[in-house]
């Protein structure tokens, strides 16, 4: 019933709500079709709070059959920082190579730094993640240097164990 709700509501506060809704391991992978559809519908400039909703439904309800989509919309910048939970999903997708090269062109990108970040460590281990993320403590935007701080913070207390 949500799922023929979701593109019939207008009001960005009511089709939140649905989003939200849908966006549970229970709609897992039923959801994620129409839900990957009004993520590209919505602006992320006009509607911040509900693409970026979207996004976070889609890190639940997709699954590594949709990795092809997945990196389509983590690429495109178009989609700003509702791209966020994209590229954290893609972060847990393991054995495709596409990925790993996806999450360490983002790395550097302000939107997206921190979840990228966060992928490449999962991904690569403290040890090369670290290596990876030291040079971008120096970026030129401030977003990317806290993402590489704080990654590195995480990395480096990872190889003390």
């Amino acid at each position: 019933m949500l799922l023929e709700v979701l593109h019939k509501v207008n009001r960005e506060a009511v089709k939140e709500a649905v989003v939200r809704s849908l966006g549970t391991p229970y709609a897992r992978p039923y959801a994620a079709r129409a839900l990957l559809d009004e993520f590209r519908k919505t602006s992320d400039a006009d509607q911040p709070a509900l693409k970026w909703a979207i996004g976070n439904a889609l890190s639940t309800v997709t699954t590594p059959a949709h990795v092809d989509e997945l990196l389509e919309l983590a690429r495109d910048r178009r989609h700003g920082a509702g791209r966020g939970m994209v590229v954290e999903r893609l972060g847990r997708i393991s054995g495709d190579r596409r990925v790993e090269e996806t999450l360490m062109r983002l790395i550097d990108d302000p939107d997206v730094a921190f979840q990228a970040m966060g992928g490449i460590r999962r991904r690569l281990g403290p040890t090369k993640a670290a290596k990876l993320l030291e040079p971008l403590i120096a970026h030129q935007d401030e977003r990317v240097r806290r993402a590489a701080r704080e990654h590195l913070k995480r990395a480096r207390k990872a190889m003390i164990k």
